[in-house]
């Protein structure tokens, strides 16, 4: 029977404590064995990042080092030039990883974006859907019941930009990492 892996891609700048929890929802939900965290090494639609790939990498292993056993962090964006296409990402995997199935983890809001990606009706081919039940743009997050936190990098970077604590964000050991790193101008 084939590993199924839930490919969850993203930008990761910070990984934060609703990307952890994202991958422990796939994992129990039953529909995957494994969740393979794919931080992006240049976005596709253009989004400059403020941590270089390698510190994104390192963050994300910090993130789900409590997951070990069943989330690993992979560089396959980072070995590949120019833009990174989930596309290309996906069919490289399959290359890797020829005894898994693939699944796409992505949150409801993202889910509502795919067909703006390159080659979206193969992307959903090779990796079916896997959705996160999260709030939609303008949608309460008691509104949507069984939601993860909505959390986002931005909101972390924004904290830590204006000095306010992230505890409730990031795994301590992300935090940590960011400030013994001085990334995102932490005050």
């Amino acid at each position: 029977m084939k590993e199924r892996v839930a490919v969850f891609g993203g930008s990761f700048d910070p990984p934060h404590l609703g990307h952890a929890l994202a991958c422990f929802w796939a994992l129990e939900s039953g529909q995957v064995d494994r969740v393979l965290l794919i931080p992006a090494a240049l976005h596709a639609f253009g989004k400059q990042y403020t941590a270089r790939f390698d510190q994104r990498m390192a963050m994300c292993r910090l993130a789900v080092q409590r997951l070990a056993d069943a989330v690993s962090v992979s560089d396959i964006e980072g070995r590949r030039p120019g833009v990174s296409y989930m596309v290309d990402t996906l069919r490289a995997l399959e290359q890797e990883m020829p005894a898994s199935t693939f699944r796409l983890l992505v949150g409801t809001d993202v889910a509502q974006e795919v067909h703006k990606w390159r080659e979206s009706e193969e992307v959903l081919r090779r990796a079916p859907l896997l959705e996160l039940p999260r709030p939609l743009p303008g949608q309460r997050f008691d509104e949507r019941p069984g939601a993860l936190p909505p959390i986002s990098s931005t909101q972390v970077r924004d904290a830590l930009k204006s000095g306010h604590g992230v505890e409730h964000l990031l795994a301590a050991t992300v935090t940590a990492y960011i400030r013994s790193h001085g990334l995102y101008e932490v005050r």
